[in-house]
């Protein structure tokens, strides 16, 4: 009986050893986030750091495990506490409906954008086929091994405006700044700066709302952030005098924290200048989005729509 016993738990040790390297060294589907790791060298320490985390939450709490993990680990990299060489991708899929559950989303931007310094990993939200195809290519073929976050929602799998020609695949690069082609630049008062789904939601009500003084600018990559290529978008516009940042996510998630502290000096300097024609008086960058909260959701359908609605009108009025 004690040998069965032993050999029962020797079977169940080697399968949870099996479970924890499919995790670290493999691929991972966990409730809202998948893990694609392609190569790791000593991995050993990341191993041990992360069966510890995996173990410690309770058994309710398994969705939030590898979360956490991610989150704890992979920025720390080569830069800091664990001595590993890691090539990640990991593609969180981030579903901010923000209607039946207050946790419905674990995609929490904000977090993962703390953490960035150092060129320690990037941080991407592509909103084209192509473009995340490109950066996929760049991720492989990049020298330094570092991370790369990818936030994408489910629902720009099925949105036909989300759309790539062929020869955009074949051809081209990493665009980490995606300019306006709709809007005539000598027309615009107002550059709205915006990231990942929520450009979708502003270029259709744009449309509805037949306006033509405003230009919508995506940024594809929040870090590092593409100062550079803003500042030379930004100068496009020598007659813009209002400046947005809009964002669904709560004033204090997302990605205007980060935006907030890093950005702001760099878009003063375009503002004020604008290539040295601009003589129009620019104000400071605004932030348009819902106000601070302590939840990520509000946990009703039309309270979040009524919501979303009164955000995308205060985009274009502000």
């Amino acid at each position: 009986l004690r040998k069965v016993q032993s050999d029962q738990r020797a079977v169940v040790e080697e399968q949870r050893l099996i479970k924890i390297a499919k995790r670290i060294t493999g691929y991972v589907g966990l409730d809202g986030m998948a893990i694609l790791v392609d190569r790791i060298e000593q991995v050993q320490p990341l191993k041990d750091a992360l069966e510890k985390r995996l173990d410690a939450a309770p058994e309710g709490l398994k969705p939030f495990k590898a979360v956490h993990a991610l989150q704890d680990f992979v920025p720390q990299g080569q830069e800091a506490k664990i001595p590993l060489l890691v090539d990640l991708k990991a593609r969180v899929l981030r579903a901010h409906k923000r209607r039946w559950m207050a946790d419905a989303t674990w995609a929490r931007i904000e977090r993962y954008l703390q953490q960035c310094a150092q060129n320690n990993m990037t941080v991407a939200l592509p909103t084209l086929p192509s473009n995340y195809c490109h950066l996929l290519r760049w991720q492989a073929h990049n020298p330094h091994h570092k991370p790369l976050i990818v936030f994408t929602p489910k629902s720009m799998l099925r949105l036909k405006a989300a759309g790539s020609k062929v020869e955009e695949f074949t051809s081209g690069q990493f665009h980490p700044v995606l300019g306006d082609t709709v809007a005539d630049p000598a027309a615009v008062r107002k550059v709205v700066l915006c990231s990942g789904k929520f450009y979708y939601d502003l270029a259709a009500a744009r449309d509805d709302k037949e306006t033509t003084d405003t230009a919508l600018v995506r940024i594809e990559r929040l870090y590092p952030l593409p100062a550079e290529e803003i500042q030379a978008e930004m100068s496009k516009y020598p007659n813009a005098d209002k400046f947005v940042w809009a964002q669904e996510e709560p004033a204090n998630q997302g990605a205007w924290p980060f935006i907030a502290l890093n950005l702001i000096d760099h878009l003063d300097l375009v503002v004020s200048s604008a290539n040295g024609k601009n003589t129009v008086k620019a104000d400071r960058l605004h932030r348009v989005s819902r106000p601070s909260s302590s939840s990520p959701a509000v946990g009703s359908a039309k309270r979040h729509q009524a919501e979303q609605d009164a955000l995308i009108d205060e985009v274009f009025t502000v």
